[in-house]
């Protein structure tokens, strides 16, 4: 997807950023079993063209909205990703000044009319589930949601000097961007009663037609490798106990102590844990979001994060990636930065095979879609033919 701006394009306060192409729907408009259809790949339909990244990030005037649908189409543009940008989304880094808020009333009255207007000019329209990333938390109004703290993302810590474990529990914080524990029962679907249903009773009349896809950014469950501390729920124990026989308890200080080093005498211990916290990411939140989205006329589609270096998943709190990709109708990957390239300072004169896996897994629930989020931080100084060799790459 190109990555563009509602406060620079060529309209006040709107033009594309040029230097943040990101092509983040290569979807293949083909499969293995159906055969290389040539018309197809040189004339896409509009779901398998270059989608671009809309960043909706100051006032959201439909009327200017409309005009620039009406300037990308007029350039070739076929599919679109309105990426809202709200005020609370990490104001420390990003500067936005999205109004209407994210999901109020006017907000979503303001996305209907503009992805109407994209329906008319027979555009693709990728629906984006979150405000900001990672998706999860509707940008913290999942947690304005459960004063309770039903969904306090759990971590656990070993006890200084002691055997044992000691669970973390933590709070909301009041700043209006709290990420809530996507594994705790329950967590997908008030996500989901709080975006997609909204999204829904609004845009529901395309979905299926000019509406195909729900994109999902970069979701986690709860976990920080740098203190030392694992992911957790407040049911854990007894879920890990129904599925592989025994209590996890007596070993969980071990598996904590040993992040970054092997230890035989609880190396299955830890690959049980690791797979029960993969299952439960996979079967609390991937799996409900892809059932609404069979259910309401859409692919569930996206990526999770660090796909280039898989050994790494659970740092990033994604678990068992192949697991979790096979959980999506369009399984993706991530490639917004040179982790991917002819040549860089990481990888000189090689390439990683990090695209296969949105592939395998593809040809695992046999879909015909993947999907590859890219270029979106390649720096200004990425080329037309290094875009292309990175495009042919990823196709092959």
């Amino acid at each position: 997807m190109t990555i563009m701006s509602a406060e620079n394009m060529s309209l006040p306060r709107c033009h594309v950023a040029g230097a943040l192409l990101a092509l983040n729907a290569l979807l293949s408009p083909f499969s293995a079993e159906a055969g290389f259809d040539r018309e197809s790949f040189r004339n896409p339909a509009p779901e398998f063209s270059a989608a671009y990244f809309w960043m909706w990030n100051d006032r959201l005037d439909p009327e200017k909205l409309c005009a620039q649908l009406d300037e990308m189409h007029s350039h070739g543009i076929r599919s679109v990703c309105a990426h809202p940008m709200p005020k609370a989304f990490r104001p420390a880094r990003f500067t936005t000044a999205m109004d209407p808020d994210y999901l109020t009333p006017a907000y979503m009255e303001i996305l209907k009319r503009v992805s109407d207007h994209a329906a008319k000019l027979g555009m693709n329209f990728w629906l984006y589930d979150e405000g900001g990333w990672p998706s999860g938390g509707a940008c913290g109004l999942v947690a304005a949601s459960d004063p309770e703290g039903r969904f306090n993302a759990r971590t656990i810590v070993a006890q200084e000097g002691g055997m044992g474990y000691e669970v973390r529990r933590k709070p909301y914080v009041a700043d209006g961007k709290s990420y809530p524990s996507v594994i705790e029962k329950g967590a997908a679907e008030r996500f989901l009663e709080i975006t997609h249903e909204r999204h829904k009773r609004h845009l529901g009349g395309e979905f299926g037609k000019s509406i195909k896809f729900a994109f999902m950014d970069e979701p986690e469950w709860p976990c920080d490798f740098r203190r030392g501390e694992l992911g957790w729920t407040s049911d854990f124990v007894e879920v890990f106990k129904a599925k592989k026989g025994y209590d996890i308890s007596p070993y969980m200080a071990d598996i904590v102590r040993s992040l970054t080093e092997h230890v035989p005498e609880i190396a299955q211990r830890r690959i049980d844990y690791f797979e029960v916290m993969s299952d439960l990411f996979v079967e609390r939140f991937m799996l409900p979001l892809r059932s609404w989205c069979r259910a309401n006329g859409l692919y569930s589609s996206g990526h999770v994060n660090g796909e280039d270096c898989p050994e790494l998943a659970a740092r990033y709190g994604n678990g068992n990636l192949l697991k979790t990709l096979r959980a999506m109708d369009a399984p993706g990957v991530d490639v917004i930065w040179r982790q991917l390239f002819a040549t860089s300072i990481v990888n000189p004169g090689s390439q990683l095979p990090f695209p296969r896996y949105a592939s395998s897994a593809a040809h695992h629930i046999k879909s015909r879609y993947v999907l590859s989020e890219s270029f979106g931080i390649y720096g200004d100084s990425v080329s037309p033919d290094q875009m292309k060799w990175l495009v042919d790459y990823q196709l092959v």
